[in-house]
C-alpha cells in the first residue's frame, strides 16, 4: 500500500461529500431559476446602463461576479469605458481621467513590453479603443476629483464601428454598483437584479447565491479547504524510489 493511500481515500471521501452538497444546492437553484421572470433585458456589451436615485459620492465601484463567457468569475472580461454621469443640469461624465478621476482595479494580463496595457485607467480614458482586462478581484474603483452627485452609470465593451476589427472578449454580466462618500464605507445602489440572465447557467448560478444556506456555505468552504490542504500534502510527498530487478538479456 502506498504511503499516500490513506490521504487519497480521505480526499475521495471529501470530494464525494462536496459533490453531494453541490448537487443539492444546484437542484434547488435550477428549480428557483425556472420561476424567475426577468423584468429587464440582458446586459448589452455595447452599452449597459443603470439609472440611480441621485446620490452624492466621492467614489464608485463596479463589482462584477460573472461575465458573458462564464457564470461564475468575471475575471478575463473587458470594460472599454466606464461612465458616471452627474445629476445636475447639463449632465457631465465625472468619471473621466481628463476630469481628474482615478481608476483602480486588478488586470488579468501583463505585457512585459507595455506594462500599462489592459490596465484599469483605460476604462476612464474616454475612448472605446483600448480596454481594461478585468482581473481578480473583478472590481473597478473610480475615485472622482471631488464629491459629485450622480444619477447614472454605464459601461461598454469595445463595440463600435471604429474598433470593429479588435477582439471584443467577454463583458461583465452580473454586477453591483456601489458608492462611497469617503472611499471606505460602501453601499450598493444598483445591480443586475431583474435583468434576464445571459444564459440558463447564469440564471442557475445567480440563484445558487440565493438558495445556499449559511450552514451549507460554511460546510462547502470547510470541505473545500480540507481538499486543498490534502492536495498540498500529497504534492509534497516525494516519489518512491524505483528499483529494477531481474535478468536482462
Amino acid at each position: 500500500m502506498s504511503a499516500t493511500d490513506p490521504r487519497n481515500e480521505q480526499r475521495e471521501k471529501l470530494v464525494k461529500e462536496r459533490d453531494v452538497l453541490e448537487r443539492e444546492v444546484t437542484r434547488r437553484a435550477r428549480e428557483a431559476a425556472g420561476k424567475v421572470v426577468a423584468t429587464r433585458p440582458q446586459v448589452n456589451p455595447e452599452l449597459t446602463e443603470e439609472c440611480l436615485a441621485s446620490v452624492a459620492a466621492r467614489a464608485v465601484k463596479c463589482v462584477a461576479s460573472a461575465s458573458t463567457a462564464d457564470p461564475k468569475p468575471a475575471t478575463g472580461s473587458r470594460i472599454a469605458e466606464f461612465e458616471a454621469w452627474s445629476a445636475d443640469e447639463g449632465t457631465r461624465h465625472v468619471a473621466l481621467a481628463s476630469h481628474g478621476a482615478r481608476a483602480e482595479g486588478a488586470k488579468s494580463a501583463v505585457a512585459e513590453d507595455f506594462p500599462e496595457a489592459s490596465a484599469a485607467h483605460l476604462a476612464i480614458d474616454g475612448r472605446l479603443g483600448e480596454q481594461w482586462l478585468v482581473g481578480n478581484p473583478a472590481v473597478l474603483t473610480v475615485t472622482f476629483d471631488k464629491t459629485e452627485t450622480i444619477d447614472r452609470v454605464s459601461f461598454h465593451n469595445t463595440k463600435d464601428l471604429l474598433t470593429e476589427g479588435k477582439a471584443q472578449g467577454a463583458t461583465p454580466a452580473d454586477y453591483e454598483i456601489q458608492v462611497s462618500a469617503d472611499g471606505e464605507t460602501w453601499r450598493t445602489v444598483a445591480s443586475n437584479t431583474g435583468r434576464e440572465p445571459w444564459s440558463a447557467a447564469h440564471g442557475i448560478e445567480r440563484m445558487r447565491r440565493e438558495v445556499t444556506t449559511p450552514e451549507e456555505a460554511k460546510q462547502l468552504a470547510a470541505v473545500s479547504a480540507e481538499i486543498v490542504q490534502l492536495d498540498r500534502a500529497l504534492k509534497a510527498v516525494p516519489p518512491l524510489r524505483e528499483i529494477w530487478a531481474g535478468k536482462y538479456a
